[in-house]
């Protein structure tokens, strides 16, 4: 038996550059486990999902595909290769696309399980930030993109306490998702629990709870993107449940899968509060990476080695289509080869047919204007201190030189204004006396003048002249009298 393992062409279309590097990673090592684990039983060839997989897939006469793909066109939309699979005849492992299309559209999910009696968080539905209007929610709620798995868009400000945090955080997020939803934050204890099998041949594995208790700082005991991936959250497999939480949960979780139409396996994740489990969203297409899944943690406890469980899988699915297992045939090796450069291939060239996408060269020249404008304010930063340091240490240097200029400038100032002042008084004394025609000369002449006669009628031109000069001179210590208080100002 042939299995055709499918994954993602490439993760270069995440939010992120460090996003895509991390999906991408991550999927490469579920790849090359899953791979692992089914080759001893089957020959096993690895498929990127690009425009001509269903050629190849019906050339090298795959039996079944072992579906590890998110999308191709829209990366979260999982429902597109199961449909392309069904018409193409070709039996797939994991739900349809119906199983998909419920449970990754968490506002229909929740609208199933509401109907049929399943307790889940209160949810409204927002397809714009404008809906906001009309909530008059009862905080804390918790905000999520309707249409995101495995906390991808949950951050660690995801609960919100007031109007403003909740206005701020959707306008946010709206940037990036066509609808989100605001739903009830149930606090109590966090469990997953997985679900394999079809129909009366059902399988619920030991539940998962999450603790939160070494949770750094403020986070919320949430299981955000950031906590899932960065922080000391433990987990107890299986979870501390009393007898009626664990049958509660078990049923619940049972409950989910059917009415969602799921196959062959998923994990629920729920919270108990009061008794009842609540759930917060069902994963048709669970993680299976060896090391970080939760379902493969569940899948130990219940004795499972990851291998063993690996190939549950592909026999629910053989099973479930009728299919004949006729194990390994060792004839598909150099196909796998090729195969192999053309998903290298393929990769590369999504990668750089995304790159020339007119709204990535926008987004590189706008983050390079931005680079660009950064790099110039740090520089005038820089230029700006070294001036300021170098005026600082000029300073220094010259201190007590122009202390000493400035006190003798203002000693010269004041000598001018105190000889000015003296020479104003000598003048006004001098006046009565060339007014009464005593025969002096005028103040500064340095001698004494013939007296000559003088007549009366002169008398008022000598007081006119004096007055003159005497303004003249108040002028003049006004403005020495000025300047010293300017020059005192500075200093």
């Amino acid at each position: 038996m042939r299995i055709g393992i499918v994954r993602d062409v490439s993760q270069i279309h995440r939010k992120t550059e460090e996003a895509a590097l991390a999906e991408q990673s991550y999927q490469d090592d579920v790849v090359e486990s899953v791979t692992a684990a089914l080759k001893d039983k089957y020959d096993v060839i690895d498929y990127v999902f690009d425009e001509h997989l269903l050629d190849k897939l019906a050339e090298d006469k795959i039996d079944l595909v072992f579906n590890l793909a998110n999308g191709r066109e829209d990366i979260n939309d999982r429902t597109e290769l199961p449909s392309l699979l069904k018409q193409a005849g070709i039996p797939h492992t994991g739900s349809g696309a119906m199983g998909h299309g419920v449970a990754d559209d968490k506002a229909l999910a929740t609208a199933v399980l509401a109907r049929n009696g399943i307790a889940h968080p209160e949810t409204v539905v927002l397809e714009s930030p404008v809906d906001l209007a009309r909530l008059a929610p009862k905080y804390p709620v918790l905000v999520k993109p309707n249409n995101e798995g495995s906390s991808r868009g949950i951050g660690d400000d995801a609960v919100v306490r007031s109007d403003e945090e909740l206005f701020r955080l959707v306008r946010k997020m709206f940037a990036y998702n066509d609808k989100l939803l605001v739903t009830e934050y149930i606090e109590g204890k966090e469990v997953t629990v997985g679900v394999i099998g079809n129909g009366a041949d059902v399988e619920v594995l030991p539940a998962v709870e999450v603790d939160f208790s070494n949770v750094s700082g403020n986070r919320e005991k949430i299981f955000s993107f950031e906590v899932k991936h960065e922080d000391d959250v433990e987990y107890h497999v299986p979870a501390r449940l009393s007898d009626a939480e664990r049958k509660t949960v078990e049923e619940t979780a049972k409950k989910a899968f059917e009415l969602l139409q799921i196959r062959d396996y998923c994990r629920v994740d729920m919270r108990i509060r009061d008794g009842k489990a609540y759930v917060l969203e069902v994963n048709a297409l669970a993680g299976l990476h060896p090391e970080s899944s939760d379902i493969i943690k569940m899948a130990k406890a219940a004795g499972y080695s990851y291998d063993a469980f690996i190939q549950k899988l592909a026999e629910i699915a053989i099973a479930r289509e009728g299919l004949t297992d006729n194990g390994r045939a060792n004839d598909a090796q150099d196909i796998a080869k090729q195969r192999a450069e053309e998903n290298r291939l393929a990769r590369k060239n999504a990668e750089a047919a995304f790159a020339n996408r007119p709204d990535q060269k926008a987004k590189r020249a706008f983050e390079g204007a931005k680079d660009s404008v950064r790099a110039t304010r740090d520089e005038l930063e820089r230029r700006g201190k070294e001036a300021y340091h170098s005026i600082e240490r000029g300073y220094e240097l010259n201190k007590e030189r122009w202390e000493e200029e400035y006190r003798r400038g203002l000693k010269d100032v004041r000598d001018k204004r105190d000889q000015a002042v003296d020479y104003l008084k000598d003048a006004a004394n001098e006046t009565p006396v060339r007014a009464a025609g005593r025969g002096w000369a005028p103040y500064g002449s340095g001698y004494p003048a013939q007296e000559q006669p003088q007549q009366p009628q002169n008398a008022p031109s000598y007081a006119s002249d004096s007055d003159a000069r005497y303004r003249a001179l108040e002028a003049r210590i006004h403005a020495l009298e000025e300047r010293i208080r300017i020059l005192e100002q500075r200093r």
